[in-house]
């Protein structure tokens, strides 16, 4: 009699903590919303550009807009599936389940909001950090409440978010690095959270994510090497002075070396609402090192390297830091302003 007791309570235990942790992610979740973000990083930065998108509000609005009905569109595709999924095991999702979904919501509606933000006020750099770090926020409190491993994957996305912004490591490697986690890294996810040999053990769960992790990094490492080889060995050299000797602007693609001393003369446009005109200045600066740029049909085409330095692009290596903007009122000249900047086109 004691021992059926003991049993059927044990069994309301068992009950108990399964209603506890009761949320599961399918793996096709994962692979659709993972590959989703992935193929979304890399077209809006190919097809949403300033070729494509002169006008910066509309292309913020264009892009965002695309973004979210991608994600409407995925997010009504996987609910669709995981309700299937359920039926054909006689399950249904659980209330936990119900409100965890609506954080993931939560989050992807914060990327968006962010992303918008940061491209009016700044900031840009720290998107794909922030990017990875709620992501992995959403991992973790979804797996507070389920037997997979989920948690475990929420605080590697994280430290792997904050990890880029503590490291300072280069836009252009986060970009490839987010693309990773998310088309490799989440449909492989999918692969071992339900692959029983791999969750049974403390160790295999560290080497899982060990491995998980080391084989993303090292993808995104490729991809980045890859990304930023430009191939000029078909491109001719052509020196400052032989190209300004043409008269026209050369058709195609050609490499236009600068010499160190170069003068470039630099038009600053300042507007403001309480200027009663919009004053232009121009700034001359000059190269301390030779430049070598990539000219197509006449334009700059964006690529670069110092001296004999790697190949680079614009968009992702030059960068301008340390903004300081200061003002002083003399009795004997009168209101001043200074600004001060400085430009950078390392990694």
């Amino acid at each position: 009699m004691w021992n059926e007791t003991a049993q059927k309570i044990e069994a309301i235990h068992a009950m108990m903590a399964t209603g506890h942790r009761s949320v599961r992610v399918e793996w096709h979740t994962l692979v659709l919303w993972g590959v989703a973000a992935a193929v979304l990083i890399l077209l809006v930065r190919t097809f949403f550009t300033p070729e494509m998108l002169p006008v910066h509000w509309q292309r913020i609005l264009a892009s965002n807009l695309f973004i979210s009905l991608t994600l409407i569109v995925v997010g009504i595709w996987d609910y669709r599936l995981t309700q299937r999924a359920r039926s054909a095991r006689d399950e249904t999702l659980s209330f936990i389940q119900q409100q965890v979904i609506k954080i993931w919501w939560l989050m992807a509606g914060l990327v968006v909001l962010i992303n918008i933000g940061m491209h009016f006020f700044g900031g840009g750099y720290l998107f794909y950090a922030i990017m990875m770090a709620l992501m992995g926020i959403a991992f973790y409190i979804q797996g507070l409440f389920s037997v997979q491993m989920l948690s475990w994957v929420g605080v590697v996305m994280i430290s792997l978010g904050l990890g880029s912004i503590v490291f300072g490591i280069a836009i252009a490697q986060q970009e490839w690095l987010t693309i990773c986690v998310f088309g490799v890294g989440m449909p492989l996810l999918a692969f071992l959270l339900n692959w029983q040999p791999a969750t049974q053990t403390l160790t295999r769960r560290v080497l899982m994510l060990l491995g998980w992790l080391i084989l993303v990094v090292t993808i995104s490492v490729i991809l980045n090497h890859l990304d930023r080889q430009l191939d000029s060995s078909v491109m001719k050299i052509v020196t400052l002075a032989d190209y300004q000797q043409g008269g026209e602007p050369q058709q195609g693609m050609v490499i236009v070396s600068l010499p160190a001393g170069t003068t470039i003369p630099v038009g600053v446009q300042i507007t403001g609402d309480v200027l009663k005109e919009t004053s232009t200045v121009i700034v001359p600066l000059r190269l301390a090192e030779p430049m070598d740029i990539v000219v197509r049909d006449g334009k700059p085409e964006g690529h670069f390297r110092r001296a004999t330095g790697p190949w680079k692009e614009k968009k992702y290596h030059f960068r301008i830091e340390g903004f300081e903007l200061s003002s002083s009122l003399l009795y004997d000249k009168g209101p001043a302003a200074s600004l001060k900047f400085r430009i950078t086109t390392g990694d």
